[in-house]
């Protein structure tokens, strides 16, 4: 989720270009933008891969896994065990 109460989950300003409804979170290294970045790179209309989905993406963000989305393509069997619900 990328707003919690009101505002950025990273407490930056919001943005809204003009002629749009949404407002987005100004800051660019926001992990919650990240994270979203990471489904929407996942997602089945741009690499397709299955089973990467927010809480997934949520985790490798978290543990530092993937700083970019670059990181994506050098994960390992090794680093994706050590997240909750991945086995071979």
């Amino acid at each position: 989720m990328l707003i919690k109460d009101g505002g950025p989950v990273c407490d930056s300003p919001v943005a809204r270009v003009e002629g749009e409804v949404i407002a987005r979170c100004s800051n660019t290294s926001c992990p919650a933008r990240f994270r979203e970045a990471i489904s929407h790179f996942a997602s089945t209309e741009a690499m397709d891969i299955r089973g990467l989905g927010a809480k997934l993406a949520d985790q490798l963000v978290g543990k530092q896994l993937v700083k970019n989305l670059a990181d994506i393509c050098a994960l390992t069997m090794k680093d994706l065990k050590r997240l909750m619900r991945m086995a071979k």
